[in-house]
């Protein structure tokens, strides 16, 4: 009977409770299908932090055509073969730009 009466109450504690929802979500990258060999699919975010400011920090790989961070227009430095760099970009809490950097130019990745 105790069994039983705990796995109600965490049945019901279980429906009770309610998952966070999405605020905002960004779009950036480029039209470019990134090489295999960079390690990485498409263009994803790799690495993701915020700041005592609850300012979010995104690191993804990009490609070169029509390279954007949520609408804005950037310069990739990779050459033809490599077509990846890495963008660096900033949002406020509330989803706002505030800045991106693109890093590369280089095949090593």
């Amino acid at each position: 009977m105790k069994k039983q009466l705990h796995t109600i109450l965490v049945l019901l504690i279980t429906l009770t409770t309610h998952s966070q929802t999405w605020q905002w979500g960004k779009r950036g990258g480029s039209t470019d299908n990134l090489p295999i060999t960079s390690g990485f699919r498409w263009e994803e975010v790799t690495a993701m932090r915020t700041d005592s400011q609850k300012n979010i920090y995104v690191l993804s790989p990009v490609g070169q055509t029509l390279l954007n961070i949520d609408g804005n227009p950037k310069t990739n430095y990779g050459d033809s073969s490599s077509k990846t760099d890495f963008a660096l970009s900033s949002f406020s809490c509330d989803g706002t730009y505030r800045w991106s950097k693109i890093i590369g130019g280089d095949k090593s990745i």
